[in-house]
Parts: C-alpha cells; structure tokens; sequence
C-alpha cells in the first residue's frame, strides 16, 4: 500500500512538468478491449487522461481525473486472459450513514472481449452478498447481462472458465428479463451498442439481435468508453 502510495505522489510530482516517470506514458485513454493506449502525447494532456506502463505480464494505468483524484488500475497477464478487480464505494447515505459496502468488479479480457463480474462486498461479514451478482460479456457492438437472485456458482481454481460457462446456450438456460413479469430469478438482456461522435447509445435486442427498445445513452469524455467502464458501477 505504501508503494502505491509513494508511486501516487510521483505522479502528482511530475504532471505539471514535460518530463514523465521512467517506463509510463502519458495517453488520451486506454483502450481496454485492446489493452492498448490511444492518443500518446509527449506533453501535458487535458484532464482526464491516463499515464500507462506496459510490462511483459502487467500493465499500470493511473487515471487523472478532471476533479483532481488519481486512480490506479493493474491488468494482469493470466495466460489465457488478463485480469483486473478493483472497488467503487457505495455513496453515502443519509439514511445508512455506516454503510460501507463497495462494488466489486473483477474483469477477464481476452479476445477483444471483457467480461465483468460485479457483486456487493459486505465488509462486516467479510464475504459476497448473496443474490447480488451481475455478469457481463461486453464487446465493442454487443453486451449480454445475466444476472442470478441465488449465488452464481463459482469454482473457485478456475473462476475465469466457471463464470465462461454461464454464456453457453444462456438464452435457454435464462429468461430474457421483462419488467412486466415481476419477479424472474435468472435472467439476460442483450444490450447493442452505437457510437456517434461523443456519444454511445445503449438499445435492447431480441434473440435474432435486431434493435428493438433505445434504453439508455453516455456521452463521453475525453476517455470516451473507458472513462464509463471505471467510474461507475456498470448496474
């Protein structure tokens, strides 16, 4: 922790300066499909931007956000995937003031694909909360969601390949989800994805992937999809 710290500082040290830190790179964003840096740049960027160091089996990125806080991510070379967790604490609320529970959100890349597992940690018993588990499979176009009110189960010596195999034949074995319904334990929506300048619009497909319902929409900045992929929870 204190390492991190001390490299946090050196950063803080260096931004405003035309020299950088030895092995990091100052970028636009980072393409997290990829794993790739996009716009690298010699000179100071406007916030946000990122810095990145690309080693043989780990890449570091710090975000520099506009407000001034600095976020570091390490991706992580498994083999067959690369690797990233880290937390998003819950806002606070009024009405729970000690309410600490953070987001979870683990991510296995491989194949120009992320899939994210998010859940709830409760702090006080030190382990996942029951029924609040999403999986995502997310690619440039598409995005699948499961979500499971009972505990996903998971194998824990090859939780990459255990949390894969929830995707097979998914449209079977989950109910696409429908508001009308009421209560469905184990459903899917298949969400499609445009890009139009800063924007990405986020609309339903049905099963043979034709739009079908425009639902949401994200206006970028400069770190365009990346900027939304670690700076909320994706639920």
């Amino acid at each position: 922790m204190k390492s991190v710290f001390f490299l946090i500082i050196i950063f803080l040290t260096f931004i405003g300066c035309d020299n950088i830190p030895e092995g990091y790179k100052f970028y636009r964003t980072f393409d997290e499909y990829t794993l790739k840096g996009v716009g690298q740049s010699v000179t100071k960027l406007k916030k946000p931007f990122i810095a990145a160091k690309f080693e043989k089996d780990k890449i570091s990125v710090i975000v520099f956000d506009k407000n001034g806080d600095v976020r570091q991510f390490e991706y992580n070379d498994k083999g067959d995937y690369w690797h990233t967790l880290y937390k998003l604490q819950l806002k606070y609320d009024l009405k729970n003031v000690c309410d600490t529970t953070p987001i979870v959100i683990e991510k296995f890349i491989f194949d120009d694909t992320i899939m994210v597992y998010q859940y709830y940690y409760d702090s006080n018993k030190s382990n996942k909360k029951k029924g609040d588990e999403f999986l995502y499979l997310i690619t440039k176009r598409n995005c699948v969601w499961l979500r499971d009110t009972s505990q996903l189960i998971i194998d824990s010596a090859n939780m990459y390949k255990s949390l894969k195999n929830n995707f097979v034949d998914y449209q079977n074995r989950y109910t696409r989800w429908d508001l009308r319904v009421g209560y469905q334990p184990r459903t899917y929506v298949l969400y499609g994805k445009e890009y139009r300048g800063d924007t990405m619009f986020i609309y339903e497909r049905d099963e043979k992937r034709n739009k079908t319902l425009s639902t949401d929409y994200r206006i970028f900045d400069n770190l365009g999809e990346y900027g939304i992929m670690t700076g909320w929870s994706l639920q």
